[in-house]
């Protein structure tokens, strides 16, 4: 059985009609012609995302212009990995991950650890080469 739309559904008829057009888009009509009442909110800066191995955790705002210190008591790869990991946030768990994958010997070894636990191969391997170009 077929219901006929009631006056009360979203039914637009197949040839477009004046009206119809105000209907349907009435809001294009009220963006041309009206402003903003009250002023626009700014989200606040993402200063950094925290990271965990496989995933975004958190985030932490502000001003870029303000930057935490470094934490002499966590593990340290060098300079340059130092560098990029608290660039890009990585959390307490995934340095003590990556300090434990040195210990497993090689390349190899080091990525497929880190992979395995959710950090992207090639990320890995890039860190792989920070850390040990930087020590060479």
């Amino acid at each position: 059985m077929e219901r006929s739309p009631s006056k009360s559904s979203n039914h637009v008829p197949a040839s477009p009609s004046k009206s119809t057009s105000e209907t349907v888009f009435p809001l294009s009509r009220q963006l041309s012609t009206s402003l903003p009442s009250s002023p626009l909110q700014v989200t606040p800066t993402v200063y950094k995302h925290i990271r965990s191995l496989d995933k975004i955790v958190g985030a932490i705002h502000g001003h870029p212009g303000i930057r935490p210190s470094h934490d002499p008591s966590l593990p340290s790869f060098g300079d340059v990995a130092d560098n990029y990991l608290q660039a890009h946030g990585y959390n307490l768990s995934a340095l003590y991950h990556i300090q434990h994958a040195l210990t497993l010997g090689h390349s190899h070894s080091f990525i497929n650890y880190l992979a395995s636990r959710g950090m992207a191969w090639t990320e890995a391997e890039y860190l792989w080469d920070l850390i040990h170009t930087a020590a060479d």
